[in-house]
């Protein structure tokens, strides 16, 4: 700028000489004949000299406020590139406290699943409201899930993991805590685990009821979260770990927890977090890889069931009731094949049992609970080299679960299942299934269901 500013001085000094000359030029050419008038011009000149030397001062002084003015400018300039610089840094750091922790003993993952389902009945299915006509919906997306999971790894020595699950139940959204639990790796062999975690029974929920894990859109018969079946999890505190023998593998789980309650609709094996009775629950699994690829378990389990009715003495016959509980599975996973089984057994003694509708409670007589499902899957790539054929995974599963005993509520699913479906895997953790199951229940009429889900696990 201060160029362009001595370049107008230049110029307009230059156009004053040029009128000086101008002026004077004539009145030499005239001689002596023109004195008065050289005298008049040159006055002209003068004033013309002084009235280039004020434009010359304004001009300096415009030249002095415009360099001043570039280094107010340089300035702020300086200070907004300082700010977005103390900005940005502010930002990382925020992201970084964030993100890892300042202890670099301390690392965390943010890992989960989503999946979003829909599903065709050939019936209505119980609890869907009435439509126009007497009719009931037999279509309908059931909605998104999103199941996070925090990891948090502390050195060598101790793991958090926290699971929630988050679902869409018509129009609200429903929320709970799968588990929440520190792991303490005593050495190679032994690792203690504390507060809410899966149930250590069985293969199906600790290992495959994710999802995007879960081969088929939905789970076996009975295998369902609820019911008096099969154990969801627990509170307490678990020890667990594997060994070798000889060329095999071995791998335990040992627990005790607050154990199952009853509530109004039955038996329930999720975990509490308060113990209603001074009984506590206690189980464990034993599993063996006797060859490559072949994994075989026992677990079992036995609690004290305390009645839910709330008006009775401690000692009353059915104040509680023993409960136990054995379970037996396998899995043989070659590559491109996927063979697994699973099969519980379950009685609990005669309890005194209030369904909380008004009438009175009742000594509700022995139930016995027994599931299974077995359940097959190969993977294309086995025969094919086409890779979009070798993404497709054919599935099969056959499912049963059968109460006696208890109250016909228990009974009123007992059911058979037959399951096939169709699995495209675009990445190890990105899945769409589709499936096709028929379903004869005991006391009501069968039902065919078309399945379809879409998940996907990071």
């Amino acid at each position: 700028m201060k160029t362009g500013i001595n370049r107008r001085v230049s110029l307009t000094r230059a156009i004053a000489l040029s009128l000086a000359v101008a002026v004077s030029t004539p009145v030499f050419a005239a001689g002596r004949k023109e004195a008065p008038d050289l005298k008049a011009m040159q006055h002209q000149v003068e004033q013309l000299k002084k009235q280039l030397m004020v434009m010359e001062q304004k001009v300096d002084a415009a030249v002095t406020e415009a360099a001043a003015a570039n280094q107010q400018v340089k300035a702020v300039k300086d200070n907004v590139a300082r700010a977005n610089n103390n900005a940005s840094i502010a930002n990382a750091n925020a992201l970084n406290a964030m993100v890892a922790p300042e202890n670099p003993d301390i690392k965390f993952r943010f890992a989960g699943s989503v999946a979003a389902d829909y599903g065709l009945s050939s019936r209505a299915s119980q609890g869907m409201a009435m439509g126009p006509g007497g009719s009931n919906p037999k279509s309908t997306f059931t909605g998104g899930s999103f199941m996070p999971i925090f990891l948090l790894k502390y050195k060598d020595l101790l793991e958090v993991e926290a699971h929630m699950e988050v679902m869409n139940m018509g129009a609200e959204t429903s929320t709970s805590l799968e588990y929440a639990q520190l792991d303490l790796f005593l050495n190679d062999w032994v690792t203690l685990v504390t507060g809410k975690f899966l149930s250590p029974i069985g293969q199906f929920q600790q290992a495959l009821h994710p999802a995007w894990i879960n081969k088929l859109p939905d789970r076996p018969a009975g295998f369902v979260e609820g019911g008096g079946g099969e154990p969801l999890s627990e509170v307490g505190m678990q020890v667990r770990g594997a060994f070798p023998i000889g060329n095999m593998t071995a791998d335990y789980a040992v627990y005790v927890g607050n154990g199952p309650q009853m509530q109004p609709d039955g038996l329930s094996l999720s975990g509490y977090s308060q113990d209603n009775n001074n009984n506590k629950s206690f189980g464990g699994r034993f599993g063996l890889r006797p060859i490559p690829h072949l994994d075989v378990g026992i677990s079992a389990m036995h609690s004290e069931v305390a009645s839910n009715a709330v008006t009775m003495a401690s000692n009353m016959a059915g104040s509680s009731a023993s409960h136990n509980l054995y379970d037996v599975d396998f899995s043989y996973t070659p590559p491109n094949v996927d063979i697994r089984g699973e099969y519980i057994h379950a009685r609990l003694a005669p309890i005194l049992f209030d369904d909380q509708t008004g009438a009175a409670p009742a000594l509700v007589p022995s139930a016995a609970w027994k599931m299974w499902y077995l359940q097959a899957a190969y993977r294309l790539a086995g025969i094919s080299s086409d890779p979009a054929l070798g993404k497709l995974e054919i599935v099969s599963r056959i499912s049963q679960s059968k109460v006696s005993g208890g109250i016909m509520d228990w009974r009123m699913f007992n059911e058979k299942r037959a399951t096939v479906g169709l699995d495209y895997w675009w990445s190890p953790t990105l899945v769409g299934k589709i499936a096709f199951e028929h379903k004869i229940f005991q006391y009501q009429p069968s039902d065919n269901l078309l399945r379809l889900r879409m998940a996907f696990g990071f």
